[in-house]
């Protein structure tokens, strides 16, 4: 290479063009794979002549002293005895902390971290065929920030279960009718007085028109209705497991309470029912299915 009147003789080569050409084909691939991963719209397709319930079970936090184990059984065992009756499992499944700025997290562990990823996935287990889809949370989000590894994807992989990662917009199909559901586990403009500001803020600035919008990570469960194009749209805010957390209550926040928020659809027509609590889901979908047995126990007699 000359340059000026001098010659460089050991400098950095030039790449051939027949190389970047190459190297830009693999790019083209491995987008393509990367921007398949992190798909946000997934579709579930049921047919039901009942009314299908999906839960949102999130912010467990296993390995925390604090956390409601006995209340997390009961509602496990409730989702099995049902077999209308599904989870959306939300974010922060383990209290993962990693991090050492907050150390009164770590204090309130009672066990390893690596023992929480394997209780994480031992629950999973237990409620493989009611789970349509894991997704992620800041705690859980905390293993991949510090070693680029993204350890819920893995359990969610051998499982047999979608992994949301960042959220979803989630269509629901059953029968003729279709639900369309955006989860998160946290969004933008959140607010103290207005507790379902980002809700509407999601569903304004969001992707779709939706029917519900699920949020999690402020472990209080309540709900709100709202219009938009003159539909009522349900908000709703997943409570969490972690029930008694010193940090949480240093920071000034009183209100963590246990709540699996649930979504009722029908298949018969476009109507959708939610439920603050997993309890009283449990109620309405018990009557519902033995008035079902009956309807079809008369069916038959009749000999139709």
């Amino acid at each position: 290479m000359v340059n000026k009147g001098f010659e460089v003789l050991n400098g950095p080569s030039a790449m051939s063009d027949d190389k970047l050409d190459l190297m830009f084909k693999d790019l083209v691939l491995k987008s393509k794979a990367e921007i398949k991963k992190n798909r946000y719209n997934i579709d579930f397709k049921f047919e039901s002549k009942r009314p299908i319930f999906l839960g949102f079970m999130a912010d467990v936090h296993l390995g925390n002293k604090g956390v409601d184990y006995a209340s997390l059984s009961k509602h496990i065992n409730l989702v099995n005895e049902i077999d209308n009756f599904y989870l959306y499992l939300g974010g922060d499944i383990i209290d993962n902390f990693i991090i050492e700025k907050i150390m009164e997290g770590i204090d309130a562990s009672i066990m390893e971290v690596s023992d929480q990823w394997r209780m994480a996935e031992y629950l999973l287990k237990r409620m493989a065929d009611k789970i349509i889809a894991v997704g992620n949370g800041n705690h859980t989000q905390w293993t991949k920030t510090k070693a680029l590894f993204d350890n819920l994807a893995g359990i969610a992989k051998r499982i047999g279960v979608v992994y949301t990662a960042n959220g979803a917009l989630i269509t629901i199909h059953l029968n003729n009718q279709e639900y369309k559901i955006h989860v998160r586990h946290s969004y933008k403009f959140g607010s103290e007085l207005n507790r379902h500001n980002s809700h509407k803020r999601l569903y304004d600035f969001g992707p779709e028109q939706v029917d519900a919008v699920v949020l999690e990570h402020y472990h209080t469960p309540d709900s709100e209705t709202f219009y938009r194009h003159g539909k009522k749209i349900v908000a709703l805010n997943c409570g969490s497991y972690k029930i008694s957390d010193s940090y949480a209550l240093r920071c000034g926040f009183f209100t963590s309470a246990v709540g699996v928020p649930v979504i009722c659809m029908f298949p018969d027509e476009h109507r959708l029912i939610s439920f603050e609590t997993i309890e009283d889901a449990v109620i309405v979908a018990k009557a519902f299915n033995e008035k079902y047995e009956q309807f079809i126990a008369e069916e038959i007699k009749a000999g139709k």
